[in-house]
């Protein structure tokens, strides 16, 4: 990850087996992205994603048409050989050239401000390296009667609620455009078993049935748009602005 922590070689390959970007978790999630963050943006809009991991985000952004690139501090293979042109892998965000930088129009915080201790400051820090950001999405996972070994493995900090976004953006001019819970079925499942045990296994398959999971993935990306914003969801995401 960026943001000053890196995962370990296992961290990544068990999150990030190859064929991962297929499970319905990724389909969704990207769907939900290109959602709402498309309409916001000026054709010539270039995007960067801080944390990239091995580039589903940037490969799917992409594909849509859209001017996307990554950084990421670790090394994980890339999702595709397709986007690993685009991604710029154990580089820091801040070291590239001021040039780079000023061309950026948005910037993604995909499921990467619950790995630090102070994400408001890096969020503020990413605000002043990026200074013609217009716009910021970050996705979080979410609430916190739902943490698990998972979040303990992966070196989660927190999870997050709805409240907690004046916070995180304080310290920054940026506002909170538009925000909700996602994955609200899957939040549900997770409350039932966090009753019982806080125990979640850490590593996640590739599908095998790529077509269910693509099934999946627009269930759970209508679910979003079906669902009230402010039903409990395992994820949360974020569009911010600048003035």
């Amino acid at each position: 990850m960026e943001a000053r922590t890196v995962f370990t070689d296992e961290q990544y390959a068990n999150p990030y087996p190859p064929g991962i970007e297929h499970n319905y978790w990724h389909r969704a999630r990207n769907r939900i992205l290109l959602r709402r963050l498309a309409p916001v943006l000026a054709p010539s809009a270039r995007i960067l994603d801080i944390g990239c991991g091995p580039g589903i985000v940037v490969d799917h952004l992409r594909r849509e048409g859209l001017d996307c690139a990554g950084v990421d501090l670790g090394t994980p293979p890339p999702a595709t050989a397709e986007v690993a042109p685009h991604l710029r892998l154990g580089v820091s965000a801040f070291d590239l050239t001021a040039p780079e930088r000023g061309a950026i129009s948005a910037f993604l915080l995909m499921d990467v401000l619950e790995h630090l201790p102070e994400p408001a400051g890096f969020l503020a820090e990413c605000r002043r390296a990026f200074p013609a950001a217009k716009h910021v999405f970050v996705t979080l996972p979410a609430r916190s009667e739902i943490w698990s070994s998972y979040d303990e493995y992966y070196g989660h900090y927190r999870r997050y609620a709805l409240e907690d976004l004046p916070g995180l953006v304080a310290e920054t001019d940026l506002r909170v455009l538009r925000s909700g819970y996602f994955f609200h079925a899957l939040y549900a499942a997770a409350r039932v078993v966090s009753l019982a045990t806080k125990r979640r296994s850490h590593v996640v398959a590739a599908p095998r049935l790529r077509f269910a999971h693509a099934l999946l993935g627009h269930v759970f990306a209508a679910e979003e748009l079906l669902v009230p914003a402010r039903a409990p969801g395992s994820s949360l995401y974020a569009l911010l602005e600048t003035p």
